[in-house]
């Protein structure tokens, strides 16, 4: 049969790739010298996953090329065949060594998650933005970025019950090393940060979503918010489920609300329709109590325009702390924060059509454009709504404390 303009892989979805039986669907191993590159390496706590084999790999077998690597593995303590098993996202060297597309990670991704299962390791290094794909991309919603948005992070993967450290690859440092130091630098930080991490166990989390209380009467939510009120001294965060980004249309509306003033509970409810409640919110957020959130320009611009008060002592914003912290691009949204501070990955997945509007709305009337929120599953909203206002809590306390560790050091 004679193909249209595009080939059967570049039309090829997840789903059709399900159906592909064996792994070489892709095609790439009618490109590469030595197809399906085999795992190796005698080390059972760390996984390291190229994103594909090297150009000498692909030449003259496993670990060929590998000198920078096992060098700088060396230097904090590593040794690539005895302490370590290397796997690769696609496992056929890509034509002209480019980087692997994501679709290509797709047909792989089974032999990864696979040895992950067998292997059971501490600590998983992921060399460069391809690995990222094979680890993540099927469970992140919508496009993961490069792998400058990810190195530098030890993340708390729960699924796999390892740490997930990004770095970049080392075909990447080779090439610009050169011309710019600080790129081997930062490699080798981050490849101490793994290294570091090895007899370093997961911490222990609560399931967040037992720690979700859904409140159905206003008698229960006046109670609450008036005992949240009673000490100036404490902290909340609270979190807006709304009918767009901003409330100028005519007919937006705070869907639904959830406060947190504790690590392991959220409270969430529909938002109050009688008058006592909405008395008892305004008191909360007129009161002393300290405001978190995220992104407070959000819920500060929807509490003066729908409840017509304004909110009184704002102390922490966990978008702007995670800018200052760090201020690379793309790393502020709370799902990606809470990913990669707290292994939370995928909380929203249950109302994510819900959140957007559709495209011609969106195109007529931009950010006051209406979504369907108001149509999600209400006990879905309401513990997704709790569960932004739980982590955002979290969230804030771990940024909290970090910024204590750094003010001590910069006293000593």
């Amino acid at each position: 049969m004679v193909e249209g303009f595009f080939t059967t892989q570049e039309t090829a979805t997840a789903a059709t790739i399900r159906k592909i039986k064996g792994c070489l669907g892709c095609g790439l191993h009618l490109q590469c010298n030595i197809a399906k590159m085999e795992t190796h390496g005698k080390g059972t706590k760390v996984l390291v996953i190229a994103d594909r084999p090297n150009a000498r790999e692909d030449e003259e077998g496993f670990g060929a090329g590998d000198n920078l690597l096992r060098k700088e593995l060396n230097r904090v303590g590593l040794d690539l065949r005895l302490d370590c098993r290397k796997t690769y996202a696609v496992k056929c060297r890509p034509k002209g060594d480019r980087e692997p597309t994501p679709l290509e990670v797709e047909y792989c991704r089974p032999d990864v998650l696979a040895e992950i299962e067998k292997m059971r390791p501490n600590v998983i290094i992921a060399l460069g933005i391809g690995a990222v794909e094979s680890l993540v991309g099927h469970r992140v919603n919508g496009g993961i970025g490069g792998i400058d948005k990810w190195r530098g992070w030890a993340i708390p993967d729960r699924e796999f019950g390892a740490w997930i450290v990004p770095v970049m690859s080392p075909n990447h440092v080779a090439q610009v090393a050169e011309k710019n130091r600080s790129v081997l630098a930062i490699w080798r930080k981050d490849l101490a940060l793994a290294a570091g991490l090895l007899t370093t166990p997961l911490p222990s989390y609560t399931d967040e979503f037992k720690c979700v209380e859904i409140l159905d009467k206003e008698s229960d939510i006046e109670d609450l918010l008036y005992d949240m009120t009673k000490s100036d001294m404490g902290e909340v965060a609270f979190d807006y489920e709304t009918t767009g980004l901003k409330p100028y249309r005519q007919g937006h509306r705070i869907v639904s609300c959830a406060v947190c003033n504790d690590m392991n509970k959220a409270f969430a409810f529909e938002w109050p329709k009688k008058r006592g409640t909405l008395r008892a919110w305004r008191k909360l957020m007129e009161s002393g109590v300290g405001k978190i959130a995220q992104n407070m320009k959000f819920e500060d611009l929807w509490t003066n325009i729908i409840c017509g008060h304004g909110v009184n002592n704002w102390i922490w914003d966990t978008m702007l702390v995670t800018h200052q912290l760090d201020n690379r691009n793309d790393i502020t949204g709370l799902k990606f924060q809470t990913y990669v501070q707290l292994g939370v990955l995928g909380y929203e997945d249950a109302v994510l059509d819900y959140l957007k509007a559709d495209a011609e709305e969106e195109r007529a009337h931009g950010g006051n454009a209406f979504n369907r929120i108001h149509l999600a599953p209400k006990k879905e909203l309401l513990i997704y709504n709790g569960l932004d206002a739980l982590l955002e809590y979290q969230l804030a306390q771990k940024q909290q404390g970090h910024l204590f560790d750094l003010l001590k050091d910069m006293q000593c």
